[in-house]
């Protein structure tokens, strides 16, 4: 197997500066990845799909997008919050419950 030069991008200023530098010096196996932690802006999103767009024209690998799937867990943790923690003793008002269900 042959090695990778992986370079995570995010769409910011400092991983676009990283991408360009990359890009310039013509680094082997270069591989762009955007971890998508779902909780980006809209913007950022629309932007790294125009970065990868724009690296496919050019011939380079489009960044490759990878996303973890946390929604079963933060129901757990949810549940387990609402019913286990009044048995810890903690004292909910119903301004703080509400951002729990």
């Amino acid at each position: 197997m042959s090695e990778q030069n992986v370079l995570s991008y995010s769409g910011g200023k400092d991983s676009t500066a990283m991408l360009c530098l990359a890009l310039e010096r013509e680094t082997d196996n270069l591989q762009v990845v955007m971890a998508d932690t779902g909780n980006e802006h809209q913007t950022t999103y629309d932007y790294v799909e125009y970065v990868s767009n724009w690296m496919a024209n050019k011939g380079l690998k489009p960044i490759r997008w990878v996303k973890a799937e946390f929604a079963s867990r933060i129901a757990a943790k949810r549940e387990y919050v609402l019913t286990k923690w009044d048995d810890k003793g903690v004292k909910w008002t119903p301004e703080s419950r509400q951002f729990l269900t």
